[in-house]
């Protein structure tokens, strides 16, 4: 008898081998996800470096623009800002790259609003962007405040007399033109004879004066004035009433230009005729040790027409004869120009004449922007006008006359002074030795750049 065993299969045959096909296919997606997380963090660090350079080179971009900036400065400190954004630019921007690793660039563009600066950099590194802003504000190249001719306020070599109550203050046109609220009491008014003849030196006071400064006298005071500063009698100044020592220069020169000249009349409404040391009867003349261009005239008539100074110019003007202001006649002088009168006759002005001046006393050049010498020997220099006006009076050897209704503002040295205006008198302290608030403290500085923070 034959015995015949069945073997059945097992349900669990060829587990194996599929746990381990899961395993390896496990393990190849973790694998495959590490290379995945490799080749991001790669990218990432590949993009990152690219953002460093970029915001490296935009940085370059903005030192290398401000040197390009700052060198122009150095060599031209006078440029205004817009001067200087074109002289290194024509469109506003700067290109460059790193010296030695290529696709490394920047592009600066520069822009300006009033003083302000904005270089905007913008750096790339193949598809890496950074930019980066820096601000900053332009600061204006400024002269010198000239130093002020050297003048006290109102002062006769021989004889003062007021005869009107007005007031004789002061203010200082450096920082601003006159205002009655802050006017100030640096003023002298008197007598200087530098006690020579200290017998003419005497001030009358016929009605009555406010004097917000000093009061003295070579000689007396007849009548009585609130004095605020210092009241003195047989007062002897230290320096000479020409203080300037321009009596004998001035004469000598008008002694070597006497003859051969012709008129200017500007008579009529609309009549005009502009200094500006190009046109008109001009000459090149010794003047205080120095040559100057110097208009030559023998009488000038101003009768409802202009007589007009050039922007920029310092004028002089000498008349042999006489410069009368009648009608609506008017002298203006704009910003940063002077005229200077060399009257060897009169000078008149009358009540609807007017002088139009700029605020600050002094031109860059450190002339007062109106100023009048006299050499006459009788009244020498009149005014009647019913407006203010700026004036510097040098005549120490003629008469001046004050009967104007409307204020003066400067200063005056004559050989007599004859207030009999009611307009008042506020004397420019910006004219003294030491000349005023800004004169004494600033200083000729360079134009400059001004770094106020970076912007992100």
């Amino acid at each position: 008898m034959s015995l015949s065993v069945f073997h059945s299969k097992s349900p669990q045959q060829g587990f194996t081998i599929v746990t381990v096909l899961i395993l390896v296919v496990m393990c190849s997606i973790v694998a495959i996800n590490s290379l995945k997380d490799n080749i991001i963090q790669e990218r990432l660090s590949g993009n990152f470096q690219k953002k460093i350079n970029a915001r490296l080179i935009s940085e370059k971009g903005i030192f290398d623009t401000f040197t390009l900036l700052n060198n122009k400065l150095k060599a031209d400190p006078d440029l205004t800002l817009e001067q200087l954004i074109n002289g290194i630019s024509d469109n506003g921007s700067i290109t460059g790259h790193a010296a030695s690793i290529e696709n490394l660039n920047y592009d600066v563009s520069i822009s300006a609003a009033t003083d302000e600066l904005q270089l905007s950099s913008n750096g790339q590194r193949f598809e890496g962007l950074s930019t980066l802003k820096a601000n900053y504000t332009f600061i204006a190249a400024t002269a010198a405040e000239p130093a002020g001719p050297g003048f006290d306020g109102v002062v006769a070599c021989e004889t003062m007399n007021i005869a009107s109550s007005i007031t004789f203050d002061s203010y200082d046109s450096s920082i601003g033109s006159y205002d009655s609220q802050t006017a100030g009491e640096d003023i002298l008014v008197g007598t200087n004879t530098n006690g020579a003849d200290a017998s003419k030196g005497r001030v009358e006071i016929d009605s009555g004066a406010n004097v917000m400064g000093d009061l003295k006298s070579a000689n007396d005071i007849v009548g009585n004035a609130s004095v605020s500063g210092t009241t003195q009698t047989n007062y002897v100044s230290a320096t000479s009433c020409d203080s300037l020592q321009a009596v004998d220069p001035l004469q000598a020169f008008m002694n070597d230009h006497g003859g051969g000249l012709s008129d200017l009349d500007l008579t009529s409404s609309g009549d005009s005729f502009h200094l500006d040391n190009v046109a008109g009867n001009i000459e090149t003349a010794e003047l205080f040790a120095e040559s100057k261009q110097i208009y030559m005239y023998d009488n000038i008539t101003i009768k409802d027409g202009e007589l007009k100074v050039a922007p920029g110019v310092d004028a002089i003007v000498y008349v042999k004869g006489n410069l009368k202001m009648e009608g609506t006649a008017k002298i203006t002088i704009p910003d940063n120009s002077s005229l200077t009168l060399l009257m060897q006759g009169e000078f008149y002005m009358d009540s609807d004449a007017q002088v139009s001046t700029p605020d600050y006393g002094l031109s860059p050049e450190g002339n007062p922007v109106f100023m009048i010498y006299s050499a006459y020997g009788g009244t020498g220099v009149t005014f009647k006008q019913k407006s203010d006006v700026y004036a510097v009076i040098y005549a120490p050897e003629s008469v001046v006359t004050i009967e104007s209704e409307g204020s003066i503002m400067g200063a005056i040295v004559a050989k007599e002074v004859l207030y009999k205006g009611s307009g008042n008198f506020h004397y420019d302290v910006a004219l003294a030795a030491g000349g005023g608030s800004n004169n004494s403290t600033e200083e000729a500085t360079e134009s400059k750049l001004v770094f106020n923070g970076w912007k992100f």
